[in-house]
C-alpha cells in the first residue's frame, strides 16, 4: 500500500469520526415542535388529506409535505418513539453524505478512490464548524426534510446534469429531481432556480447555447416552482406569525446587507475555513478546475463571484421581507451556513485555477494532508461549534438523560386520564432539543402533544429552565381553524 493511499485511509478514519456524534445524536431524538400537530392530522385523515389541507390551507410545499406525511403516518404505525422517527433522521444524514460524495466523484471524474468521499466529508466537517445549532437542521423531522433532503437532490441533480454522462435514466431522474426540488422549500427554491438559470445563462454568454433537454427542464421547473409558490396555503401562512417589518422592502434590504456581511466575516475568520482550504487545495492538486468545463472560457473571477452571493443574500433578504424582523430560525441559518460553504468551494476554485501550476508540482503532501485532517477536527473546539456542542451533550451524559426524560412523558402520556401534567426535562441538550411545550395548556404545541395522545390538555410543571421562545413570535390564536380543527380523531 502506497503512502498516499494510507493517508487518504486515514483522513476518511478521521473525518468519519468527526462524522459519527451526529448519528449517534439520532438515537437520542424525538418529535417535537410542531411534529405533534401533525401525527394526530395524519393519523385522522391520511397521507393525500393531509397533504391536500396543508397546501390548501398553510404552505404550498407539496414535495415536502408529501414525504413528512408519509414519514408521520409511519411513525404513527410504529411507534412515536421507537426507531423509526430516529432512523428517517439517521438515513437523511447518510444520504446526505452520499449524495455529496456523488456530486464530488461527478465534479473530480479522475479522482482516486475515496478522494470524493474525503472531501464529502471534510465539507461536512467545515460545516458543523462554522456553524453554532444544528438541531432544526438535522434532528427534527420537518426541518431536515425541507433544508437537508432538498439540499441532497440539489447535489444530485447538478452532479447528474453537469457531470456524469447523459443517457435516459439521467434524464427521467433529473425531471424527477426538479419537482421534488421545487416542492421542498422556499430558500430551495430560490437557490436551485438562480443556480440552475444562471449557470445556463453563463454558459451560454460563452458561446455554449443551451440544448433541448436543458430548455424543457428549464420550463419544467418553472411550472413545478409555480406549483408551490402559487399554492393557496401560501397565503393564509402570513397570518399564523405577527410580523413587525414585514413586507417593508426597505427594512429588508438594509437589514439583509447587516445580516449577510456580519455572517460572511464570521465565517471568514474563523480558523477551520483556512485549515479546510489548504485541505481541499492539496487533495485535489492534481485535478483540473472543475469550474473550466462547467461555464468558463473567458476569465471572468468578479462576475462569478457576484454570481456565488446572490442566492446567498436573496435568501436573506426574502426571510426577513416576508417574515419581519431581524432574527432567523436556525433551521433557515443552517441552510445559509451550508449554502456559504458552498460558496466558499467554488471560490476555491477560482484560486485553484491560478495555482494549478504551484499546487500540481508537489509531489507529496501526505503528512500535511493527514495533519489538516486532524487539525480541521480539533479547530472545531476553538469556539462553540455544532461539532463541539454535539460531542459536549454525548460525553457528559445530557442527550442520556434527555432521552430518559422523554421516556417517562411518554409513560405518563400513556396513562388514563383527560388531562396530564407533565415535568419539565432536567436537561435540554443544543443539539438535538427543538422546543417544548409550556405551562399554557392552550398553547399550539400542548394542543398538538394533547391530541396525539388523545386527551384534553397537556402542561408543563417544576419548570428548571426558562422556556426559550421562537425565534419570531407566534400567534396560536391566527392558525386557520381548518388546521388545528383536522386534529381530532
Amino acid at each position: 500500500m502506497t503512502s498516499e493511499r494510507k493517508t487518504l485511509i486515514f483522513s476518511v478514519f478521521v473525518l468519519s469520526l468527526a462524522f459519527l456524534p451526529f448519528l449517534i445524536l439520532c438515537l437520542y431524538n424525538y418529535p417535537s415542535s410542531d411534529d405533534y400537530l401533525v401525527f394526530p392530522l395524519v393519523r385522522s385523515n391520511g397521507v393525500y388529506h393531509s397533504v391536500k389541507m396543508f397546501y390548501t390551507s398553510l404552505t404550498g410545499r407539496y414535495s415536502s409535505l408529501f414525504l413528512v406525511c408519509t414519514f408521520y403516518m409511519a411513525a404513527v404505525k410504529f411507534g412515536l418513539y421507537g426507531l423509526w422517527y430516529k432512523a428517517v433522521i439517521f438515513l437523511n444524514l447518510c444520504f446526505f453524505a452520499g449524495s455529496l460524495t456523488y456530486l464530488f466523484s461527478g465534479v473530480f471524474k479522475g479522482s482516486k478512490g475515496i478522494t470524493p468521499l474525503i472531501l464529502a466529508l471534510s465539507l461536512i466537517l467545515l460545516f458543523n464548524c462554522v456553524s453554532v445549532n444544528t438541531s432544526q437542521y438535522y434532528y427534527w423531522l420537518q426541518g431536515t426534510v425541507v433544508y437537508v433532503l432538498s439540499n441532497s437532490w440539489m447535489f444530485l441533480f447538478f452532479g447528474m446534469l453537469y457531470f456524469k454522462t447523459p443517457g435516459k435514466i439521467n434524464s427521467a431522474f433529473l425531471f424527477i429531481l426538479a419537482v421534488l426540488i421545487c416542492g421542498s422549500g422556499e430558500t430551495a427554491i430560490i437557490q436551485f432556480n438562480i443556480i440552475y438559470f444562471g449557470t445556463m445563462l453563463i454558459r451560454w454568454t460563452n458561446g455554449r447555447r443551451p440544448d433541448r433537454q436543458m430548455i424543457v427542464l428549464a420550463a419544467w421547473i418553472i411550472i413545478f416552482t409555480l406549483a408551490e409558490l402559487l399554492a393557496p396555503g401560501n397565503k393564509n401562512r402570513s397570518e399564523i406569525f405577527l410580523h413587525l417589518h414585514a413586507h417593508d422592502a426597505g427594512f429588508a434590504f438594509t437589514a439583509s446587507l447587516d445580516f449577510a456581511w456580519r455572517m460572511i466575516l464570521a465565517f471568514i475568520i474563523h480558523p477551520a475555513t483556512w485549515l479546510f482550504s489548504i485541505f481541499y487545495l492539496l487533495i485535489t492538486r492534481f485535478q483540473p478546475s472543475f469550474l473550466s468545463p462547467l461555464i468558463f472560457q473567458r476569465e471572468r473571477p468578479f462576475i462569478f463571484t457576484c454570481f456565488l452571493y446572490i442566492p446567498f443574500f436573496l435568501t436573506i433578504f426574502l426571510v426577513i421581507f416576508s417574515l419581519g424582523g431581524s432574527v432567523i430560525e436556525m433551521r433557515v441559518m443552517s441552510s445559509l451556513t451550508f449554502l456559504l460553504v458552498t460558496i466558499w468551494i467554488a471560490q476555491l476554485e477560482l484560486l485553484r485555477k491560478k495555482l494549478l501550476p504551484l499546487l500540481s508540482g508537489i509531489k507529496s503532501a501526505d503528512p500535511a494532508i493527514a495533519a489538516l485532517s486532524v487539525l480541521l477536527v480539533l479547530s472545531a473546539f476553538i469556539r462553540p461549534s455544532s461539532f463541539s456542542i454535539a460531542i459536549n451533550d454525548l460525553t457528559t451524559g445530557k442527550a442520556a438523560s434527555y432521552r430518559e426524560s422523554q421516556l417517562k412523558r411518554f409513560i405518563l402520556l400513556e396513562q388514563p386520564g383527560d388531562s396530564t401534567a407533565l415535568p419539565d426535562f432536567e436537561v435540554k441538550p443544543v443539539s438535538i432539543f427543538i422546543h417544548d411545550i409550556s405551562s399554557n395548556p392552550q398553547y399550539f404545541i400542548n394542543v398538538g402533544v394533547a391530541r396525539t395522545f388523545r386527551k384534553k390538555a397537556v402542561w408543563v410543571t417544576e419548570k428548571t429552565s426558562p422556556e426559550s421562545a421562537p425565534a419570531y413570535p407566534f400567534n396560536p390564536n391566527l392558525v386557520p381553524a381548518n388546521h388545528l380543527n383536522a386534529l381530532t380523531d
